[in-house]
C-alpha cells in the first residue's frame, strides 16, 4: 500500500535532500518546486493565449486545495521554524517507506527487486532490502573496500565471504575496516574458483540472487531475484553453509592505540 503519490514522495525527497546537507528550505521555494519539479516548457507564439488561460485555470484550482507543505504540516510529516521546512522524525519514516524496493509481482515469475541505475537512491535501496532480512550471509567474489564499509555501517549482514584473491593489499584492507568497526560482521575467504555467483543468504526467508557485484550493482540494470523453489533454496543454503564452514576466517586487524 502506498502511503504518499509521487508529488508529495518529491516533495518530501526535496526537503530530505537539502536537510541531509545541513540547510533548511523556505515553503514558498518547496511549494515552487512541487508545482513545477521540472523546468517551464517553451511555449509557441501561436498557443500562448491558451496557455496563460490553461495556466490561470490551474492557479485558480491549486489555490482552492490544500498546497503540499499545508498537508505535510497537517499530517506531521514536517515542521516550519524561522528558517524554513524540515523533516520530523514521522516525515522522514514516511520518507523510507515511499523509498523501499520497488518489487514486483509478475504472474509468471517470482518477485522481483528492481534495480535502476537512472535511481540515485538505487544502492540505498538494495541495502534497505538486506536490512530488512535481518542476519544472513553474503556471498560476493568480487567485493570491494567501499561494499564492505557500507555492509559495516548500512545492512543486517553479519556475515560475508568473498574470495582469497589479494590483489593491492584487498584483505589487510578488509581485516583493518572490520577492525576499526564496532560491527559483529564475519568475514572469511574461500579460492575464488569455488565463487561464482552472487547471493543474500538470510538465516531466514527467500534466498537472493544478486545480478552483480555489490560494487557495480547499482550501475547498470537488473534485478534481485529471490529463488522460491523451496527445494533449490534449501540446497543452495547447504551448499554455502558447507562452503562457509570450510572457508578461512579473516580476523580483524586491531585498530592502532593512539598514544597520550
Amino acid at each position: 500500500m502506498e502511503l504518499v503519490d509521487e508529488r508529495l514522495h518529491r516533495t518530501l525527497t526535496y526537503i530530505g535532500a537539502v536537510q541531509r546537507y545541513g540547510t533548511v528550505v523556505t515553503r514558498d521555494l518547496v511549494l515552487t518546486f512541487a508545482a513545477q519539479p521540472t523546468p517551464e516548457p517553451r511555449r509557441t507564439r501561436t498557443f500562448d493565449v491558451m496557455s496563460r488561460l490553461a495556466s490561470f485555470a490551474f492557479e485558480q484550482e491549486t489555490r482552492a486545495a490544500e498546497d503540499p507543505v499545508a498537508f505535510l504540516l497537517r499530517v506531521g510529516w514536517v515542521e516550519e521554524g524561522a528558517s524554513g521546512v524540515r523533516l520530523t522524525e514521522l516525515g522522514r519514516a514516511v520518507l523510507a517507506h515511499a523509498d523501499r524496493p520497488v518489487v514486483a509481482d509478475a504472474a509468471d515469475g517470482p518477485l522481483t527487486v528492481t534495480i535502476d541505475p537512472e535511481d540515485p537512491l538505487a544502492y540505498a535501496r538494495l541495502f534497505d532490502l538486506l536490512s530488512s532480512h535481518g542476519d544472513g550471509l553474503l556471498v560476493d567474489r568480487y567485493l570491494k573496500l567501499d561494499g564492505l564499509a557500507d555492509l559495516i555501517e548500512i545492512s543486517a549482514v553479519n556475515r560475508v565471504l568473498t574470495s582469497d584473491e589479494d590483489s593491492r593489499n584487498r584483505l589487510s584492507l578488509f581485516r583493518r575496516a572490520v577492525g576499526a568497526s564496532a560491527s559483529r560482521i564475519e568475514l572469511r575467504v574461500a579460492p575464488a574458483a569455488q565463487l561464482h555467483d552472487r547471493f543474500f543468504i538470510p538465516d531466514d526467508g527467500p534466498i537472493y540472487v544478486l545480478g552483480s557485484s555489490l560494487n557495480s550493482i547499482a550501475a547498470r540494470p537488473g534485478v534481485v531475484t529471490p529463488i522460491v523453489d523451496t527445494a533449490a533454496s534449501n540446497a543452495v543454503r547447504a551448499a554455502y553453509s558447507n562452503l562457509w564452514s570450510r572457508s578461512r576466517q579473516l580476523p580483524a586487524s586491531p585498530t592502532p592505540e593512539l598514544e597520550a
